[in-house]
């Protein structure tokens, strides 16, 4: 069982060419599909992080109708933002960071959008990513394009002194038809980054 099946190339190719015996910590994880896939694909560990509670139900749900014991993986509550300096604070590094947020979102301390906030998420997965590992970076937004983003990522880079290198790169799968004169329409962008020093 999967939701939002605009991400299905990307979580296949999560699951089939990235995961196995690595820990991956998967942010804004609502249903945690991305973790059951990476899971599927044969991960040493999973954690995913959201701030809705009911994130919490829903990902355990997923790994159970998938048979996973739930109980086996890192489900947290928390705001992601939070879950960051925590993580900093405990020196706890991850070979995958999956980065896929809403448009924009509003909790008690922080108001998030990707046109303006992407490239500091992006800074705070850079440091608990390890040497060699991936970022999946994932955005909706459509009011910005795939060269912006691309943008946005060489900025947090560059800002971080570290270098990186772009592996794949995924917009909506070809049986999203989009109409050629609304390009906005092909609102997804993801793209697989290796940090590599």
């Amino acid at each position: 069982m999967a939701f939002f099946l605009d991400q299905k190339d990307v979580r296949k190719t999560l699951r089939d060419k990235y995961s196995k015996g690595k820990s991956v910590l998967n942010t804004f994880s609502y249903t945690g599909a991305f973790s059951v896939y990476a899971h599927l694909g044969g991960v040493k560990k999973t954690t995913s992080v959201d701030l809705a509670k009911r994130s919490l139900v829903k990902t355990s749900e997923q790994f159970e109708v998938n048979n996973i014991d739930a109980d086996s993986q890192d489900i947290i509550v928390e705001d992601v933002f939070n879950y960051f300096k925590y993580a900093v604070k405990k020196g706890l590094l991850f070979d995958m960071v999956v980065l896929d947020p809403p448009s924009f979102a509003r909790s008690k301390k922080h108001t998030f959008s990707a046109s303006k906030d992407y490239v500091n998420l992006l800074k705070e997965a850079i440091q608990i990513t390890n040497i060699n590992g991936i970022i999946v970076a994932s955005t909706n937004a459509a009011n910005f394009s795939m060269m912006t983003f691309n943008d946005f990522i060489k900025k947090a880079f560059k800002e971080l002194n570290i270098k990186y290198k772009i592996e794949l790169s995924y917009t909506l799968p070809k049986d999203f038809r989009v109409h050629p004169k609304f390009r906005e329409g092909n609102y997804l962008k993801v793209v697989f980054i290796r940090k590599i020093n």
